[in-house]
């Protein structure tokens, strides 16, 4: 920041560099990770979803957020998406052949999801329970590969059941096509698809093993995936977002000192500053509270 822009207010932020990477998802339209279409994770019966995240409020007003798909109803190219209702409320929707009319959509009755919590979503589907029907389950764990717990009972349905093989791309965050209240906010830490109940490892998106700031990577089952949009790997972690609300300039080698070894310049300062969130503001002009004496 440079003369003029010292005003009290200046917008400013720190964070630190730290840990490993994840998945910054940003609630908008084109904040997402995909994989183009592949017939590799066509997944037509059973199938099981796992996704490690950080998920963040949702907008007011938004029914839920979708936080995984492969799914485009442009051309009815549906195949599957994983979301989290309004107040944690896990759900499964999936199309037999693409279109609205085959529509399927299971919903848990316990609302297990947590806001700004790290926690483990999985879902699986089991296409024909051999008892005439479909049934879907959700757990939650603390590691992608469990163990889990199931949350809920089983949500069973009738008749047996199958997903459309749709032409569309596997997305993490923001689906293609969809409004932008249905976008979540979160940090995506792994994402996992599996074709067959704990079957084979058809899409592993590691994001916390990637390299910071990378646009695309390759993941252990040959898919590359591309970060686009506001979306980002990265292992920034902001510590406060606020305005400065105090500038503290320092001359620690004297205000007419020459310059020397190291960078300092002639005369070169230093500032130290204040950052402050809303809560200050908020709080100014408030008397102090009295002695507990005077209040009792």
């Amino acid at each position: 920041i440079y003369y003029p822009n010292v005003d009290l207010g200046t917008p400013a932020r720190t964070w630190l560099n730290a840990s490993t990477p994840r998945l910054w998802l940003r609630d908008e339209i084109t904040s997402k990770a995909t994989v183009a279409h592949q017939t590799q994770f066509d997944v037509t019966g059973d199938i099981d979803i796992r996704i490690d995240m950080q998920l963040g409020p949702m907008d007011a007003g938004a029914t839920g957020v979708i936080v995984a798909g492969v799914y485009d109803f442009a051309g009815n190219q549906r195949a599957w998406r994983l979301s989290v209702q309004a107040g944690g409320f896990p759900r499964l929707e999936w199309s037999t052949d693409g279109t609205l009319a085959g529509f399927q959509i299971g919903t848990s009755t316990v609302p297990v999801v947590p806001t700004n919590a790290r926690a483990v979503l999985r879902a699986t589907l089991d296409v024909n329970n051999g008892a005439g029907g479909w049934t879907l389950r959700f757990y939650l764990g603390d590691s992608i590969t469990g163990p889990f717990a199931q949350v809920g009972p089983d949500i069973i349905g009738t008749p047996a059941t199958s997903i459309f093989a749709a032409n569309a791309p596997l997305e993490v965050g923001a689906e293609m096509n969809q409004a932008a209240t249905a976008v979540p906010r979160a940090n995506v830490y792994q994402f996992q698809l599996r074709n067959g109940i704990n079957g084979t490892l058809v899409a592993d998106g590691n994001f916390t093993a990637q390299t910071s700031g990378v646009p695309a990577f390759v993941d252990p089952t040959g898919l590359q995936w591309l970060i686009q949009g506001s979306a980002r790997l990265d292992n920034q972690w902001y510590r406060i977002v606020g305005t400065i609300d105090a500038w503290k300039p320092v001359w620690p080698w004297g205000d007419l000192s020459a310059a020397v070894p190291g960078g300092i310049g002639d005369g070169e300062a230093r500032v130290d500053i204040d950052i402050a969130g809303i809560l200050r503001r908020l709080g100014q002009g408030a008397a102090p509270l009295q002695s507990p004496l005077r209040r009792a």
